[in-house]
């Protein structure tokens, strides 16, 4: 039988890797591993690191929820909340990088992993190769538009709309496929808010391959996004961005 893909599955899969880290090295290392952080420089490496501790947050408090709806609780079940949030609320409160991977202990990830049977199947799997391989052109085209000549109004909105489809990539491992809805919400969001200047790189020779290439990506990332809505769903959640990138906008 197959697992299910939901929140308690993405976060037992993520805090089990925490907790098996090296405890003699860095706590940001161990996190950054666990999250793929690619960033070399330290100060990156920490806000993309904490950016992801405030998702998992977030995550841990919706799965208590769900936990709750479908009766799963008592002493046994709220010790994972208690012991995620020891280990998450550290680093956010304080920025500091210890280890304290300790209280992800056996039982800690086996209560949560009891979970995982009991709720349902979230979102489709989508293969992280080929999400690390998105990751991997915006992280190209970020470094094209910063090299680029375009007008300066242009690269900072492109620059915008790749760190808008990159956070909703790299927060796939945490969110699911709800991820991939927000990435998209917010980038429609940004092109109507500024659709003179986004009117002006579709027409710049130099930014028009640009926007093409984040197009190209968002309607694959649309695609893994739309499995599971339908209707009117789909436009609200970054439908129309896709026809904005094809030219079909107004």
């Amino acid at each position: 039988m197959q697992t299910p893909f939901n929140a308690a599955y993405r976060l037992h899969t993520l805090l089990s890797q925490v907790a098996r880290g090296p405890h003699n090295v860095h706590g940001l290392d161990v996190w950054a591993e666990a999250l793929n952080i690619t960033e070399t420089k330290q100060r990156d490496r920490e806000y993309r690191a904490l950016e992801a501790l405030m998702e998992i947050r977030s995550e841990t408090q919706l799965l208590q929820g769900s936990a709750t709806a479908l009766n799963i609780q008592g002493s046994r079940f709220n010790v994972i909340f208690d012991a995620i949030e020891a280990v998450v609320s550290p680093h956010l409160l304080y920025s500091t990088w210890n280890n304290s991977a300790s209280y992800l202990h056996d039982g800690v990830l086996g209560r949560l992993e009891m979970i995982i049977d009991q709720l349902p199947q979230d979102s489709p799997v989508v293969d992280e190769a080929e999400i690390n391989e998105l990751i991997a052109q915006l992280v190209e085209l970020e470094q094209t538009v910063v090299m680029s000549k375009t007008p300066e109004d242009v690269r900072r909105m492109l620059l915008q709309h790749v760190q808008m489809l990159l956070c909703g990539l790299r927060s796939y491992r945490i969110r699911g496929t709800r991820a991939f809805r927000s990435a998209l919400v917010t980038l429609e969001a940004a092109i109507k808010e500024d659709w003179n200047t986004f009117e002006k790189a579709r027409i710049d020779e130099e930014s028009r391959q640009v926007v093409s290439v984040i197009g190209k990506i968002a309607a694959r990332i649309f695609t893994w996004a739309s499995v599971a809505v339908t209707g009117r769903e789909i436009v609200d959640m970054g439908g129309e961005v896709i026809k904005a990138f094809l030219g079909d906008g107004s």
